[in-house]
């Protein structure tokens, strides 16, 4: 039996899972000239900052509020804390420096925002600062069992 060449250096020989071979072809777009393209006027939206209507009809998130902001830094805190296990582990860890910097976060966040929120919002954000702050001065304590 007599192989023939590919036809072009796009294409590839591969092998599937179950060990037959097969040539797949490799779609390589050509390098944009910087010249040549024009930059993104000030007035338009680039491309890729627009989505779809199919994507955002697919991923229909809720409306964006301070309390989720205020959530974002909290749990960020608590596992800074120790209160919570960081992303990708089981095993909570203490990290002063990490719950120091999101309790200021919340901080620089309430007084940038001082007279601008609702009162459900501005007293939600004084909770969670208070609590965050009795557990960073708990977490600094030395442990009576060690």
């Amino acid at each position: 039996m007599t192989e023939t060449p590919p036809a072009s250096d796009d294409s590839k020989l591969t092998s599937d899972d179950d060990g037959t071979s097969r040539m797949a072809e490799e779609h390589v777009e050509p390098e944009a000239d910087p010249e040549n393209t024009p930059a993104p006027s000030a007035t338009e939206p680039a491309d890729e900052d627009v989505p779809s209507e199919s994507t955002t009809e697919s991923t229909a998130w809720p409306a964006a509020q301070f309390s989720e902001l205020i959530m974002m830094c909290a749990s960020s805190a608590m596992v800074g804390l120790g209160l919570a296990a960081p992303p990708g582990s089981d095993t909570p860890q203490v990290d002063l420096p990490l719950a120091r910097h999101f309790i200021d976060l919340l901080e620089v966040l309430q007084e940038a925002s001082a007279g601008n929120l609702s009162s459900e919002d501005a007293a939600a954000i004084e909770v969670t600062l208070h609590e965050l702050r009795m557990q960073f001065v708990h977490a600094q304590q030395p442990d009576p069992g060690a």
